[in-house]
């Protein structure tokens, strides 16, 4: 997956993830930020309450694919 940090100004910890897996199906995904929140959508947002080190998971499936993996922010 990829993350981006907000560039507007006053978006302190506001970061966008997009889910760069290929195949053609897929159809879950599983996102966990680290600070108790989840998402199942293909791309998202996510603005972190407190500033400092978080794990993100993310994971994918479908019909005779899956993967997972994570990266540190």
């Amino acid at each position: 997956f990829a993350m981006t940090l907000d560039s507007i100004p006053g978006n302190i910890n506001h970061y966008w993830f997009t889910d760069t897996s290929t195949g053609d199906n897929i159809s879950n995904w599983y996102w966990d930020f680290g600070d108790g929140t989840i998402s199942f959508l293909p791309s998202v947002e996510h603005t972190f309450a407190q500033g400092g080190t978080y794990t993100v998971c993310h994971a994918i499936g479908g019909t005779g694919v899956g993967g997972y993996c994570t990266d540190t922010i």
